[in-house]
């Protein structure tokens, strides 16, 4: 019994959060819902060293492919770098990050949209 227990554990699957613990194979949900933020770190609001004081992203995601999640981000950094804003006033700036908003479909009906988080 002790051994035949032993070789179906060698031949199962687990799921483990530490990325040294052995051979892992990348397992993606199927899709992403719901919203989410990004502080200036670049952490998200799902891990534990996120720092909600520092919030400037909002991510809202709608039943969003996750293979895709890494092509988007780029996608988003790409945007982001092209946004103006050296060249405006404070007031200018300010009324751009109020309301700011993009949206990028992935998958047949899956779709990402970002936002500044501003509270005034």
């Amino acid at each position: 019994f002790f051994m035949q227990s032993y070789y179906d554990v060698r031949r199962s699957k687990f799921i483990s959060g530490d990325r040294d613990s052995g051979d892992c194979e990348k397992v993606y949900k199927p899709e992403i819902s719901g919203v989410y933020y990004l502080d200036k770190d670049g952490r998200w609001s799902t891990e534990a060293d996120f720092a909600s004081s520092r919030t400037w992203v909002r991510a809202e995601f709608s039943s969003f492919p996750a293979r895709d999640f890494n092509r988007a981000m780029r996608r988003f950094a790409e945007i982001f770098e092209e946004l103006p804003g050296d060249d405006r006033s404070f007031m200018a700036n300010l009324m751009f990050a109020a309301t700011w908003k993009k949206t990028i479909a992935f998958g047949d009906n899956g779709g990402l949209t970002m936002s500044f988080k501003f509270d005034p």
